[in-house]
């Protein structure tokens, strides 16, 4: 069935095989309850509601997720089940988690070496407490708003980062917003063919920076923000003080730190 479900015009992926076994399990629960209580008057069993049930507790468990039983009372439309479908599936849910392993998907994905953010969080159960403010990285690459060619062009030259934070100044680092890379570039060209020196609020705009983290946001927290806002970095900014940068280099340096540290614990007990 897992061959066919796959190789279908329509696949219907790995869910569908799971969902079937699971009914197809507790079909045959019930069935066996309702032979055991076939001679008493006051059972009635429903071998059905059992199947419906096994469908939506097996694939939950398969996936570590609860839609399942919404699917399971979306496709029957048995809302009489609703409750015995949802506790099976949060019991299912609690025992596959019990033993800290993948689901089915992710299972998959680290099997294939695809790029996988590995579970922190049940290793370390402190990792959603850790602040960012704690592992991050010190002088981020930033400039201030009278600088001139030289320190953009060492900006420049420094990373690679699409947006670039911009300062008051450096002694204040009260964050201004950021600037394109490629507005520097243009910047450090019009310098060339012009005889006067320019600053970089002069010549630049300096974009307002609509997404900020506070120091004391923990590293899940940021990590979520930095998945929303793509490609972009993330300020980290304390009463308007640029504190830091998160990017996802920076964001794989802490995560890298953080099982190291797991490891160091692990091998100490």
């Amino acid at each position: 069935m897992l061959v066919v479900a796959c190789t279908l015009p329509l696949p219907a992926g790995y869910f569908m095989p799971v969902f079937v076994y699971g009914a197809a399990l507790g079909r045959l629960l019930g069935e066996g309850a309702a032979y055991v209580s076939s001679g008493q008057q006051w059972a009635s069993i429903n071998p059905g509601g059992y199947a419906l049930a096994g469908a939506a507790a097996f694939s939950g468990a398969v996936t570590h997720t609860l839609s399942p039983a919404l699917m399971a009372l979306e496709l029957t439309g048995q809302f009489s089940h609703a409750l015995p479908i949802l506790l099976a599936t949060l019991l299912a849910n609690a025992l596959a988690r019990s033993g800290r392993r993948p689901s089915f998907y992710d299972a998959l994905s680290i099997s294939k070496r695809l790029p996988h953010l590995p579970s922190l969080v049940k290793a370390c159960p402190r990792l959603p407490s850790t602040p960012v403010g704690q592992v991050l990285g010190a002088n981020p690459v930033q400039l201030q708003k009278a600088a001139g060619p030289a320190e953009v062009q060492l900006a420049v030259n420094t990373g690679t980062h699409t947006h670039i934070p911009v300062v008051d100044s450096h002694e204040s680092q009260l964050l201004l917003g950021f600037v394109l890379r490629s507005e520097l570039l243009m910047f450090l060209r019009h310098c060339r063919t012009e005889t006067l020196e320019k600053h970089l609020d002069e010549v630049c705009r300096i974009h307002p920076t609509t997404v900020l983290i506070s120091p004391h946001t923990t590293v899940q927290e940021a990590h979520r923000v930095l998945s929303l806002v793509g490609g972009q970095s993330v300020c980290v900014a304390d009463r308007g003080r640029l504190m830091g940068v998160i990017t996802w280099p920076e964001m794989k340096r802490i995560l890298e730190d953080l099982a190291e540290e797991i490891e160091a614990a692990t091998h100490r007990k």
